[in-house]
């Protein structure tokens, strides 16, 4: 399907796309990775549902092992360049394993998990144990999630570090040897690591400290000075030794470290696999919690060209509507070839309306259920959108101007089968030229495969009976003496006006006029009687 970024904007898919959540870095390369299956790809759409559909009825039959599962993707970090120094053969470092260890832990308990609910998951999405590289990385069998270059990888390492403790006891031996010698010679206490801080109004002991030959200055402050234990000839000794064996165990551990990265290069092609399947996993259970969190239904696909959609909501609409302690209106309405209408007043709700037949329709397309009671789809080559302000300063077109621009686009896209929304057309020029041009377009765009969608203020535009002509129900049938009373003493003409607005659509099958609901509107936010029936005369006038 063509998408152009505007569309994508002005839909708002981003704002939908937010809402699928994934935890895992692979997960999120897999999401961005998201765009409409294509009209020849219906049963690897309809296979994402299934999938969907399988890993919905799996949360709600074992929904602590799913959290788990989850949990655990929360731990899983982003290992590519690792994977990449492997393939280079280029020696992991200490972190680096430590990294490797910790995503392939986490892989098998999620594994486990998967395994306790008894969930039989396609193969790009089953993430195995891989019990092979846990002992790899945990070669004592402790479980820890920690890593270490454990003695057993190598004899030598046990060696060396023996060898060390032992230098490093035979060091704290001799520094304690010395430093109960000062400590008796001059009636004071040292530290383990054989040094004391003493305040420099202490003259007589800092002098007995600066005389004693096992003591030697160390550092000092605006109030103190610190003195310690002078090295000796052994703990010189000893000191080089343990330098020595230090080179020796780093040299054994680039060794080890060495080792390691050739092992796990030969189970670096399992590990990617295993990864694709946690991106892949991941992204489902989103698409899955999306699902349910949102109330939202399987679309079924259909071969003809139409979009139905019974009780659709557009999300970022009826979550603002929620914040705002208000209703949302579901809206229904189906659209085949040719030219469907929507007319009504400004703020009936035709462009919300509009945007979330192209959101549902993409959405759907992309993969995920959509929020609504049921929808049908007909796969599509592109979605078009003119929806809002299209002044372009760059090109120094007018508003007018910049949408014949892109309607044009549409015209050019018409032959295929897709759909076009098209927001209040020619509404950047005058009423009876913007009638005729409007007229013309629909006219030629009645003919194509395309399904397209247009909202306008002009009368008569869906008077022809092969336009399909749906009106915003709006504010008719209301007793406005009733209202008006209700709203004395009161500044609240906007919420009343939400509350008492009807905005579904209803199918037109004779010739009327737009309802003139402007005035009404007018009245409920407050706009002088005498304006309004002044504006009435006008109109009967006309």
């Amino acid at each position: 399907m063509i998408l152009s970024t505007e569309a994508y904007e002005k839909l708002d898919i981003r704002f939908v796309l937010d809402k699928v959540q994934v935890h895992t870095p692979y997960g999120r390369v897999k999401k961005q990775a998201m765009k409409p299956f294509g009209r020849d790809q219906a049963e690897d759409l309809n296979r994402v549902f299934d999938l969907t559909e399988e890993a919905m009825d799996m949360i709600g039959r074992h929904r602590y092992t799913l959290v788990e599962v989850r949990n655990q993707f929360k731990h899983m970090k982003d290992l590519t360049g690792s994977l990449e120094r492997i393939a280079a053969g280029d020696p992991l470092t200490v972190p680096e394993l430590f990294e490797i260890k910790s995503l392939v832990k986490a892989m098998g308990a999620v594994a486990g998990a998967l395994d306790r609910a008894g969930w039989n998951l396609a193969e790009d999405h089953r993430v195995e144990r891989m019990e092979a590289v846990e002992g790899l990385l945990d070669p004592d069998g402790l479980g820890v999630n920690t890593f270490y270059l454990y003695d057993s990888y190598s004899p030598d390492l046990g060696r060396v570090r023996g060898q060390l403790k032992a230098v490093e006891r035979q060091m704290r031996a001799v520094l304690k040897t010395l430093r109960v010698q000062v400590e008796d010679r001059l009636g004071i206490r040292l530290r383990p690591n054989g040094e004391v801080t003493v305040s420099k109004d202490n003259g007589p002991l800092l002098e007995k400290l600066a005389a004693d030959p096992q003591l030697t200055y160390s550092s000092e402050t605006y109030m103190n000075k610190t003195y310690r234990i002078a090295d000796t000839p052994e703990i010189d000794l000893l000191r080089k030794e343990k330098e020595d064996l230090q080179g020796e165990e780093d040299a054994v551990c680039a060794q080890v470290r060495a080792w390691l990265t050739a092992e796990l290069l030969q189970h670096l092609s399992d590990l990617r696999v295993n990864i694709d399947a946690v991106g892949n996993l991941d992204l489902l259970l989103a698409k899955a919690y999306f699902a349910l969190g949102t109330k939202s239904v399987r679309p079924r696909i259909v071969t003809e060209g139409v979009v139905s959609i019974v009780e659709g909501r557009h999300l970022k609409v009826e979550d603002r509507l929620r914040r705002e302690d208000k209703p949302y209106t579901p809206i229904s309405l189906r659209v085949e070839s040719g030219v469907t209408c929507i007319t009504g007043a400004n703020m009936g709700g035709k462009t919300v309306s509009l945007k979330m037949l192209g959101m549902l329709t993409v959405v759907m397309q992309m993969g995920l259920f959509v929020p609504a009671a049921s929808a049908d789809l007909g796969l599509l080559d592109f979605v078009f959108v003119s929806i809002g302000d299209l002044q372009d300063a760059d090109m120094g077109l007018s508003t007018f101007g910049a949408e014949i621009v892109k309607v044009q686009e549409a015209v050019k896209m018409a032959d295929g089968r897709g759909l076009i929304l098209i927001d209040e057309l020619a509404r950047g020029t005058n009423p009876k030229e913007g009638y005729a041009i409007s007229k013309a377009l629909m006219n030629y765009l009645k003919e194509k495969p395309s399904l397209t969608v247009i909202t306008t203020h002009f009368d008569g535009l869906a008077d022809d009976e092969d336009i399909r002509h749906l009106q915003v129900s709006g504010l008719s049938g209301l007793d406005f003496k009733s209202i008006l009373l209700e709203l004395q003493d009161q500044e609240k003409g906007m919420d009343l006006l939400h509350e008492r607005m009807d905005y579904t659509l209803k199918e037109i099958h004779s010739n009327e006029e737009v309802p003139k609901d402007a005035i009404n509107i007018s009245r409920l936010m407050g706009l002088s009687e005498s304006i309004l029936q002044n504006a009435k005369d006008i109109l009967s006038d006309m």
